[in-house]
């Protein structure tokens, strides 16, 4: 499973575009928003691979 680190590193933006029909009709976006997270809220990521989810969380306002 090594090789998914090398597509991690070098091709993030190619791997979320990729995967982006995953969440198509935005659940995904509106199930981070109902956690209700705010400013006040901190999240620890550890080994998300790329790090779409923890950007998402980000943008729910929590301190990732």
């Amino acid at each position: 499973m090594d090789h998914f680190r090398q597509i991690y590193a070098s091709r993030a933006d190619d791997y979320h575009q990729m995967i982006a029909a995953e969440d198509a009709d935005g659940q995904l976006q509106e199930a981070l928003e109902a956690l209700g997270l705010t400013a006040s809220k901190r999240l620890l990521d550890l080994g998300s691979g790329t790090g779409r989810l923890p950007l998402m969380l980000r943008a729910t306002g929590a301190q990732v």
